[in-house]
């Protein structure tokens, strides 16, 4: 390939300054055509593909992101993700883990979205950089994707509280209901105006592209098979769905987040004995109620699971209640720095058409 003959021409130094571009997902592409072809050209280019500026020190778990932009970086560890999951290289699984965690609990906004200005700031210091111009949208974007293939290495609920918070607060709200358009930002400071694309700007921004394809995936994470064949539900969504494992037709009804109760029925199931994993959101830990069949039932509680094993046949109803209660959580960097939530979502106020001063 073009970029194979490129990078053999340069020494070990050089590759290193062409990767200081944004450059998006390239080792995430040629890891995934190894996986296709078999071709160990194609991993030896996705390994070229390393920038060390950024990735060395996530792989020793040091956060030094500070300053570099986000959406450059996000990819870099999708690529190194799936780089884990073709040769089982735990430097890469450390790296791709240790960036989740500090941006989700250190660099992230109440609404699950990163960055001002398109930039990392220092680590825990949200509430000095509230302005017009946090949360891009392809952050959020890519930053969902990795959590898939945390989730797929070690299950736990805490991945999708961060799933959901991101997706019902900051990806549907990236498009603007009556014309279509979509948010490159998504300002936190009062007052800001939301901008989105339009036609009669010819405007196809980075996070035109992927909002498209974000609300092309609502239903890709709602239901996950584990190792041993038992079902989880991840989202609340209303869906339906297929199961192959268990010959079985499922049905989720919700209004969730408006209202506290989800309903999982089964139309058709192969009888047998098997799991199903609610989760239950940190916020609603110890609050949830389960019942089968409208009989309250008492699940174990684990990893963020509300789980009940038993013997399914076609009919049986399984639902969910979560206490949708307002509460409070701080910036951090400033305690007096707070947002309203209530359940999974973010308050706002309507101020209005932006077009009013």
């Amino acid at each position: 390939g073009y970029f194979e003959r490129v990078f053999a021409a340069l020494d070990d130094a050089q590759p290193q300054e062409v990767l200081g571009c944004e450059y998006g997902g390239l080792n995430e592409s040629y890891a995934e055509l190894y996986a296709r072809t078999g071709d160990r050209r194609w991993l030896a280019m996705a390994r070229k593909l390393y920038d060390r500026r950024v990735l060395d020190p996530l792989a020793a778990r040091e956060d030094k992101l500070a300053n570099f932009h986000a959406n450059t970086q996000v990819p870099k560890l999708i690529g190194l993700a799936r780089l884990y999951e073709l040769t089982g290289e735990e430097k890469d699984r450390t790296a791709a883990t240790f960036f989740w965690e500090r941006v989700t609990g250190h660099h992230s906004y109440v609404i699950g979205g990163n960055a001002d200005r398109e930039y990392f700031t220092a680590p825990d210091t949200i509430a000095q950089h509230i302005t017009e111009q946090t949360c891009e949208h392809c952050n959020t974007y890519n930053m969902l994707k990795l959590t898939r293939h945390l989730y797929g290495w070690q299950p736990d609920g805490a991945l999708f509280d961060y799933y959901e918070r991101a997706h019902l607060n900051h990806v549907m709200s990236a498009q603007d209901p009556s014309t279509g358009g979509f948010t490159y930002m998504t300002p936190l400071m009062t007052g800001a105006p939301r901008e989105y694309s339009t036609v009669k700007d010819d405007a196809f921004w980075c996070c035109v592209g992927s909002g498209m394809e974000s609300h092309a995936k609502h239903g890709e994470s709602i239901f996950w098979e584990d190792d041993a064949g038992g079902l989880i539900v991840n989202l609340y969504i209303p869906a339906d769905a297929d199961w192959a494992r268990r010959k079985a037709k499922l049905t989720l009804d919700t209004r969730y987040p408006f209202e506290p109760e989800s309903r999982l029925t089964f139309t058709r199931v192969k009888a047998g004995r098997f799991p199903v994993a609610l989760r239950v959101p940190g916020w609603a830990a110890g609050k949830a109620a389960v019942t089968v069949n409208g009989s309250a039932v008492t699940p174990v509680f684990q990893r963020g699971y509300a789980i009940v094993d038993r013997r399914w046949i076609a009919g049986d109803t399984v639902a969910i209640t979560l206490p949708l209660e307002l509460r409070i959580e701080e910036a951090s960097g400033d305690a007096d720095t707070i947002a309203i939530l209530r359940g999974p979502m973010v308050m706002a106020a309507d101020l209005g058409p932006a077009s009013v001063k």
